[in-house]
């Protein structure tokens, strides 16, 4: 991570996954730069540094840093597996409702058509087929219209 953040200079951060044991996890990297000479004035040899620093560091780790050197990276890592586990919640309510909504859409015209057109045409037809087999006293059809 701190080589890819090292070869462009310019590049300001790294985001990416990377796998984990547990799951998958997103992580923002942001690299530690020495840009300032001041850094050096304890980084440069092991001889210019404090004793404190020699004896946290060790004389082979922490110095001999050119300046505007990528000697680090700070990296934030998040787990992915609750926004994940509610990414897959959330489609799963989605594919069950979506179904549900698409056959009320289907359901709901037949239903009415049903109800307000096929039923009183067959009223219209029995009607009109009584009449003309002579049955004029027992052909009856009520209209509830105003038209």
């Amino acid at each position: 991570m701190i080589r890819r953040l090292h070869d462009p200079p310019e590049l300001p951060e790294l985001i990416g996954e990377r796998a984990t044991p547990s799951s998958p996890s997103l992580y923002i990297a942001r690299p530690t730069r020495i840009d300032s000479a001041a850094c050096l004035e304890c980084h440069s040899t092991p001889s210019a540094a404090p004793r404190t620093m020699i004896d946290k560091y060790v004389p082979a780790n922490g110095f001999n840093w050119p300046l505007h050197e990528t000697i680090g990276a700070q990296v934030v890592s998040v787990p992915m597996s609750l926004p994940l586990g509610q990414a897959h919640s959330v489609w799963r309510t989605f594919m069950l409702s979506f179904p549900a909504v698409f056959g009320c859409v289907l359901i709901a015209p037949n239903l009415m058509v049903h109800f307000l057109v096929t039923k009183r045409l067959k009223a219209l037809s029995r009607a009109a087929d009584e009449v003309s087999l002579g049955k004029l006293d027992t052909a009856s059809f009520s209209t509830r219209g105003g038209d």
